[in-house]
């Protein structure tokens, strides 16, 4: 069976690739790598940082230390019997080329100019194969637009292929606003193939989302059904039943949010999934005449096209804000994925448009492929807590940038998920899997803990606890960003 493939212009016996992370920093692991089937082997990231931090310690220790102390001056070490950790990696890329037969790929994670096209060099000249550009940036200042963040991609891409002539992949998040789009301008920009790593106390009552397609489908069936089944068959007219005997969907949906209004002392918040522009309009001014509170917009595009420009597609969620907040006095808040390019920006842009709120993020369900009938099919897979961390990240970076409210979504099952969200800065929490799971019966047990957490804590209420771990009030501001990172993989190559 041939296994073979190839990726960045390598020839790999097979499509298996152990990614970056502290497994290559000792050769005995890579060579048993390499023996199990690695095809090739990308190595633990360069990172900038820690590049800069150990360059001023050692200028600390080898120049600065004999202040005060000019007889120590004879005790200092040559700087060249100090390892940096440049030295140290562009030794390990050597090792590796002389020991392994596979194709070895740097992974460089830089900040400044002269980082990324010094290091670029330094790792060619080693003998690497290829070079992974790992990019790390969060976006969390609410005026840099989405465009501003693509933009700093394709520079750093224009700058290393510029410096080099190795093959260059790119490591990115999800978190852009056309993906494919993005994908194309790099591709555009010279890189060679670019690996995605898709790496997300009031109380009050949320609908199930009114889908415009299933309506549309709905009427199409229904007026088949009774004003076309009879073509050819005249006798057949009069066993046509009337029109008025069905209810719709849309009628359906109302029916239930004025059933709900009735018979609940809570606010009920429909949630509204349109595709047209008739369809926003209709149905969000239909949703506000049946006595709903407030209005949540589901809006769910996949920006496939790779011609469609992340501000086109931000323009569209903007746009269709604009439709509805003319349509209908209620409160507006959109339910968001977290694949934009600027989260914060378009938050602060979507609350000068006329938004409430907002809710992060929104789960896009994604398709499985089924190797028995070579089908894609679609996976239902609930949350779980760790899904919550993308929220709280955000919604701790927006809180003081922004005045709307934040509702935390996705991966909400424990007292414990709630408490670090309303810390983090959340005004509501919104919770799903947990209640499919557990009953409605949760939610007593959750208020429990929660008011025990508080008393526990001596707080008086969740509007003092509210925002106070904020990017905006934490110790450590950084750790919301680029700084947690890294502690996290020096955590990881500690434990492994």
């Amino acid at each position: 069976m041939d296994l073979s493939t190839e990726y960045l212009g390598l020839a790999l016996k097979n499509p298996l690739v152990p990614s970056a992370s502290p497994l290559s920093r000792n050769l005995d692991t890579a060579r048993r790598l390499e023996d199990a089937g690695a095809s090739a082997l990308v190595m633990y990231s360069l990172f900038e940082e820690e590049i800069r931090h150990e360059e001023d310690q050692l200028d600390a220790f080898l120049f600065n230390q004999d202040i005060g102390h000019a007889e120590a001056d004879s005790y200092r070490p040559l700087p060249n019997e100090y390892g940096t950790e440049v030295e140290t990696y562009l030794k390990q890329i050597e090792t590796l080329k002389q020991s392994l037969d596979i194709p070895v790929i740097a992974s460089l994670n830089g900040v400044t100019t002269g980082g990324w096209i010094e290091h670029a060099g330094l790792i060619e000249q080693a003998g690497a194969d290829a070079l992974e550009l790992n990019i790390y940036h969060i976006a969390a200042n609410a005026d840099e637009t989405g465009d501003q963040v693509e933009q700093r991609y394709l520079d750093i891409l224009k700058l290393v292929t510029e410096t080099t002539k190795l093959p260059v992949t790119m490591k990115l998040s999800a978190q852009f606003s056309a993906v494919a789009n993005l994908v194309k301008r790099l591709e555009t920009g010279g890189v060679g193939v670019t690996n995605i790593l898709v790496k997300q106390e009031s109380i009050q009552l949320v609908m199930y989302s009114l889908f415009e397609e299933e309506i549309r489908h709905e009427e199409d069936q229904l007026d088949a059904f009774l004003f076309n089944q009879d073509i050819g068959h005249a006798e057949a007219d009069s066993y046509r039943p009337l029109p008025n005997e069905y209810g719709t969907e849309v009628e359906t949906y109302l029916k239930q949010i004025e059933t709900l209004k009735q018979s609940l002392d809570i606010p009920v918040i429909a949630s509204l999934n349109g595709v047209t522009t008739g369809g926003w309009i209709e149905h969000a001014g239909l949703i506000e005449q049946a006595g709903a509170d407030a209005l949540e917009l589901n809006i769910y595009h996949i920006a496939a096209n790779a011609d469609e420009t992340g501000d086109q597609v931000e323009q569209r969620y903007l746009d269709i804000l604009k439709l509805v907040t003319e349509t209908t006095k209620l409160p507006v808040t959109m339910k968001l994925s977290a694949q934009f390019s600027a989260v914060a920006n378009l938050v602060k842009r979507l609350e000068t448009g006329g938004a409430k709120g907002v809710s992060l993020f929104n789960r896009f369900y994604q398709p499985g492929i089924d190797l028995e009938t070579l089908q894609v099919r679609p996976q239902l897979q609930l949350s779980t807590s760790a899904d919550a961390l993308l929220s709280m990240r955000w919604i701790a970076i927006l809180h003081g940038q922004v005045g709307l409210s934040l509702a935390a979504t996705g991966g909400i099952h424990t007292a414990e998920d709630v408490l670090r969200m309303l810390l983090a800065g959340a005004d509501v929490t919104h919770l799903c899997a947990t209640l499919l799971i557990s009953g409605p019966g949760q939610l007593t047990s959750l208020l429990e803990q929660i008011t025990h957490w508080l008393e526990q804590h001596e707080y008086e209420s969740v509007e003092q606890l509210k925002g106070s771990i904020s990017q905006q009030h934490a110790p450590d501001p950084a750790a919301y960003e680029r700084a947690n990172y890294l502690d996290v993989l020096r955590s990881l190559e500690q434990e492994y």
